[in-house]
């Protein structure tokens, strides 16, 4: 009977292992593809600011 309880704790701990680093898994790719996009977005940004050629925008006051 002892047996059967240590078998059964140890697939419960194994199958809660495997969700966990799933979870785990699936984070990391989400903050991956989030980075990514604030990264094209901040490029995106910064191609507004720095117009190729011709004189850089001003800003109001003469500062």
């Amino acid at each position: 009977m002892g047996v059967l309880i240590a078998v059964v704790a140890v697939v419960v701990v194994g199958i809660a292992l495997a969700w966990w680093w799933s979870g785990r898994a699936r984070a990391v790719e989400r903050d991956a593809r989030t980075a990514a996009r604030r990264a094209e977005v901040d490029a995106r940004i910064m191609n507004q600011y720095r117009p190729s050629g011709g004189n850089p925008p001003t800003t109001p006051g003469g500062v």
